[in-house]
């Protein structure tokens, strides 16, 4: 459910970014297009503006034309003369912004061949003055000719101007249809910005409303858990005083079953056939073999209810010493290894009892080997140890590598003595350490068994009372 909730908002908050470079991309289109538009809107404005400027300097030549030849005051000749200048300057700069526009280019190119003649014109009429006189000159000015020259250019500027207004006008109507769209545009992503993030808050709201109602369900049923492992405690507690009492008040009569049976074998003994003897035998290695059962669990159950007590432990130390008091005859041919082994944090009597359990494990099971090896060593990773005790003896199936942790669960023949007890206090004191421990073996190639202890000082105060359920009972 979270990663389908996860999905929607990141495709959510994916399209509303999208939506907003949609937005970023018109806005600049659009900021183009205005642009181009307000240059092309700047040209037509020019282009009307010296279009009005040529027509204003040709009158104003042909009005200082007219000074000159009636008063004949040469003033009037050199503001004629500038008139000229600027009206043909004009021309070029309307054709220098009409350079794209083929229609517009013939006909400034017929203006400026028609505003040459009028000035040419205006130019013979103050040549007739100074040269002729007054009347000549006036009849000049007055003819059809000039006349009609002024008709043709003040119709050709006409038309330049028509085109370029209209021009101007295609330009506001485009600029405003394109303003009309932009904001359209804008508020149609918006409204679906605003939708989107409308669904992605409701979802975040949703999902903080479940994950809220799951959190609620969680501390119930944590405090549900918590008061069934208060009640598996006390049910635990209960069970392992009953079994370390009951273990106890059954070591009584068993002894006392050994003895009576061993007595009425002495007393009786001679009387008794080969048959009888058999079973009176019998019921006196069973009632050993049971104390010494019940013994064993006894200790098994003690390991569970011991303190730990954490101190800096110098792993070679507690290995020299264990393999000192293992120094039995029939270990004598044994090969021992014995790697550098790095200091570690636990309770210093129950790892010495682990290594001493591994370690007698080892040599007890490869003692019929023509050569036992047995190797001591550790794995240094960041965070934790790993040490093993390896060895060549018997082995074992790996379908059986969890039934050996297992209290009375032996899986080597009646050749080899013992009651299994060994790993399973091993076992149950790696696991009070908060450690793990695994073994793995190959028969009649050997085993190696592995356990690995929390690298830094632990605080063991939360399980110092742990009490390990006996695995026979698990």
């Amino acid at each position: 459910m979270n990663h389908k909730f996860e999905k929607i908002i990141f495709f959510g908050c994916l399209l509303i970014f999208l939506l907003i470079i949609s937005i970023g991309i018109i806005s600049y289109k659009n900021g183009m297009m205005v642009v181009e538009i307000s240059r092309r809107t700047f040209e037509t404005q020019n282009i009307l503006y010296n279009s009005e400027q040529i027509l204003s300097e040709i009158e104003n030549a042909e009005t200082q034309e007219r000074g000159f030849i009636i008063t004949e005051n040469e003033g009037f000749l050199e503001t004629e003369y500038s008139s000229q200048k600027k009206a043909l300057n004009y021309i070029k700069a309307v054709k220098a912004l009409t350079l794209s526009n083929p229609l517009q280019q013939m006909r400034l190119n017929k203006l400026f061949v028609l505003c040459k003649s009028k000035i040419d014109f205006i130019n013979r009429g103050i040549q007739i003055r100074k040269a002729v006189g007054l009347e000549e000159a006036q009849n000049l000015t007055n003819s059809e000719t000039g006349l009609q020259l002024m008709m043709d250019i003040k119709s050709l500027l006409g038309e330049i101007k028509g085109e370029e207004t209209a021009r101007l006008f295609e330009d506001e109507e485009l600029n405003k249809a394109m303003t009309q769209h932009f904001v359209y545009s804008i508020n149609v992503l918006l409204i679906l910005i605003a939708i989107i993030f409308l669904i992605v808050l409701f979802v975040i709201l949703h999902n903080f409303k479940m994950r809220k109602r799951d959190e609620d369900e969680i501390l119930q049923l944590n405090d549900e858990l918590k008061s069934k492992v208060q009640e598996l405690e006390t049910t635990n507690t209960g069970l392992e005083a009953f079994t370390f009492s009951a273990s106890h008040d059954l070591k009584t009569p068993i002894r006392a079953i050994a003895v009576y049976t061993g007595m009425l074998s002495q007393k009786y003994g001679a009387k008794f056939g080969n048959e009888e003897k058999e079973v009176l035998n019998t019921i006196i290695a069973a009632a050993k073999k049971t104390y010494q059962l019940l013994d064993d669990l006894i200790e098994y159950i003690a390991v569970g209810k011991k303190e730990i007590v954490v101190e800096k432990l110098n792993m070679n130390r507690i290995v020299n010493e264990v393999l000192q008091r293992l120094r039995f005859p029939e270990y004598s041919n044994a090969k021992i290894i014995t790697d550098n082994l790095p200091f570690t944090f636990g309770d210093k009597k129950m790892i010495t009892q682990v290594w001493e359990n591994l370690i007698s494990n080892a040599l007890k099971y490869s003692s019929k080997k023509e050569l036992p090896c047995v190797e001591i060593g550790c794995l240094s990773r960041e965070t934790n140890t790993i040490f093993f005790v390896k060895d060549n003896g018997i082995g074992f199936n790996m379908r059986y590598r969890k039934k050996i942790f297992k209290v009375f669960k032996k899986l080597s023949g009646q050749e080899y003595e013992g009651t299994g007890k060994g790993l399973a206090i091993t076992h149950s004191i790696i696991r009070k350490h908060k450690g793990r421990i695994w073994a793995e073996g190959k028969e009649n190639e050997g085993a190696i068994f592995y356990f690995e202890l929390p690298y830094q000082e632990l605080k063991f105060s939360s399980i110092a009372h742990y009490n390990t359920l006996p695995d026979f009972l698990s």
